[in-house]
């Protein structure tokens, strides 16, 4: 079970590890009554379950003897990702290394990145980021949480996006904002908290070869807003 920072909500990730040959029916049948009762969710003491799973004649596999010995150790996600990238959700990181982790973050999750911002002079997006050939992001980052975008910051997006469009091969080109959070979604441009890409860093580090970015075609041709629910949706663990 997780919690989705941004819509406040729970989220639960189910994985099969291995069919049981009993009907649940026979397993409901001898919980204790305060675990009937509960219509979706009860806890009960691993010993007592393991017991009534024997005396029904069912064997827990191995993997699950080992999940209940994790209980209490596991690695949170953040930690999962390591340190560096974590740099991103620091109040006191300067906007300038703000822009470069973010680049380095993105790069990290196979976006071909083009970083521009305060690393050239003039007026321009922070950075684009482009994967599958035909399409791109291009991002300005703000170092700051419930960030709301003003008319000013949406005028020199545009203009970003504007002068990319002119001059990218993509197909499908974009426009997004990135910061440690956001208050609220608006309009037509794209929003990229920190922490669902740090997330999303976490899912490509436990999918290994299997990770895409595919399901980004989705989310951006849908304007749908990157959340860790959303990235436990579309990126299921195989």
């Amino acid at each position: 079970m997780g919690y989705d920072p941004n819509t406040h909500a729970p989220y639960f990730n189910f994985q099969v590890i291995k069919k049981s040959k009993t009907e649940s029916k026979r397993l409901i049948d001898r919980l204790p009554e305060e675990n009937k009762n509960k219509k979706f969710f009860s806890a009960i003491e691993a010993g007592q379950l393991i017991k009534i799973l024997k005396e029904i004649g069912e064997e827990p596999p191995k993997e699950w003897f080992e999940l209940i010995e994790l209980v209490g150790t596991t690695v949170s996600w953040e930690e999962y990702i390591g340190k560096y990238f974590l740099k991103l959700k620091e109040v006191n990181i300067s906007n300038s290394e703000f822009e470069d982790i973010v680049a380095k973050l993105l790069n990290a999750l196979g976006f071909d990145i083009t970083q521009k911002g305060h690393k050239i002079e003039g007026e321009f997006a922070d950075g684009i980021a482009a994967f599958e050939n035909d399409y791109a992001i291009v991002y300005d980052c703000k170092n700051s949480y419930d960030y709301i975008p003003t008319a000013n910051d949406k005028r020199a997006l545009e203009k970003y996006f504007n002068d990319e469009r002119k001059v990218r091969k993509e197909k499908y080109l974009y426009k997004a904002f990135i910061a440690k959070s956001f208050r609220e979604a608006q309009g037509d441009i794209f929003y990229l908290p920190v922490d669902s890409l740090l997330y999303l860093l976490y899912k490509k580090l436990t999918m290994g070869s299997k990770f895409t970015l595919l399901p980004f075609k989705k989310i951006l041709d849908n304007n749908i807003m990157l959340t860790i629910k959303i990235i436990n949706k579309e990126w299921l663990v195989p």
